[in-house]
Parts: C-alpha cells; sequence; structure tokens
C-alpha cells in the first residue's frame, strides 16, 4: 500500500508566481513604509517649527533685526543694509509690537541641481501691531542640523487705522525734508 489517497482538505502545490508576488508586496511595503517616513519627519519638523517661529518674531520685533554675520540666518537669504533698513521702515510703519500667534507652518522638501535642495518649512506668524495687523512669513531652511532662515517677509494688513498712522508718517518725513531742504538754501551766518 504504498498509494495513500491525499484527504480532501490537503494544500494544492505551491504556485509558481508566488515569488513574484511576494517581491511585488515587499517592494509595495517599502515604498509605502518610506513616504510614511517621510511625512512623519516633515510632520515633526512642522510642529517644531511653528513655535520657533513665534518666539523669533517677538524677539525680532522687540530686540531687532540681527545682522548678517548672525547663525540664525541661512545663506540662500540676501541680508544687506537694504534689506534691513526695508524691514525696519515696515516695523516702525506698523508701530509698537503687540503680540504674535502660534502659526500654522507647512513643510517641503525640494531636489534640484539649479536650486537650494533640502527640508523647508514655511511659517505665517499673525501678528499684531500698534497701527496693523500683520501676518510675518518665515521660511526655514534645514542646513546639516541646524534650521536657519531663508525668508523674512513682512506683510502690512491693510488697516485703516494702518493706513492713516503711515499717511502721517511719510507726511512728516516728507515735511522734515522740505525743512532741511529749506535750511540748506538759506545763507549761514558767519
Amino acid at each position: 500500500m504504498t498509494d495513500q489517497l491525499q484527504p480532501d482538505h490537503a494544500l494544492p502545490p505551491p504556485k509558481k508566481g508566488n515569488k513574484i508576488r511576494w517581491v511585488i508586496i515587499g517592494i509595495v511595503i517599502l515604498l509605502f513604509g518610506g513616504c510614511v517616513w517621510t511625512f512623519v519627519g516633515l510632520f515633526k519638523d512642522m510642529s517644531g517649527m511653528a513655535e520657533k517661529s513665534q518666539q523669533t518674531v517677538t524677539k525680532f520685533q522687540t530686540e531687532g533685526y540681527p545682522k548678517k554675520e548672525n547663525d540664525i540666518w541661512s545663506e540662500l537669504i540676501d541680508m544687506d543694509e537694504e534689506a534691513y533698513a526695508i524691514l525696519n521702515y515696515y516695523s516702525e510703519l506698523a508701530g509698537a509690537f503687540i503680540s504674535a500667534s502660534l502659526p500654522y507652518c507647512s513643510a517641503s522638501t525640494k531636489l534640484s541641481s539649479s536650486e537650494p535642495s533640502g527640508k523647508f518649512v514655511s511659517c505665517p506668524v499673525p501678528a499684531e501691531f500698534e497701527n496693523t495687523a500683520a501676518t510675518i512669513t518665515i521660511t526655514w531652511h534645514e542646513e546639516g542640523d541646524v534650521w536657519r532662515i531663508s525668508g523674512y517677509h513682512l506683510q502690512l494688513h491693510d488697516d485703516p487705522n494702518a493706513r492713516t498712522a503711515i499717511t502721517k508718517s511719510l507726511e512728516a518725513e516728507k515735511k522734515a525734508a522740505e525743512t532741511d531742504d529749506a535750511e540748506e538754501g538759506e545763507p549761514k551766518e558767519e
């Protein structure tokens, strides 16, 4: 009795296509895992930078903007004297800094041969000033293990109080310039 009958519930012999199917499933799992890993990393970067952005805006608006030599600025941003003058001018027009709210940040990664690559986090920080509300958008770039500012944009909102204050400020500057011009034209007494 060498011939044994197989029971009805026995498994059929494995098919040859199972190896290929498992390889494809493995590749899909690896790709999905990589996407999840990247998303979790970007989400962690976003949540960590929100509070840092709020603190940075508060510090800059109360203590002034740090010079380019400071480690907080990225090499991607051109912070020359003109850029400081523009930031200071609009900060003065906005009036005294009151507060900054916690922003909602967005993160992205960029891979390019012609532009800077890496992780970027952009945080639009709602801020209140004496004369107007504003949105200060800080863009952070990860350089090695350090996050540095690669963009700083101050946008004053269209507020009637701000418009009045800005108009008064511009009129005062114009009068001062006219007064200086008139004094230069007068002969000096010796």
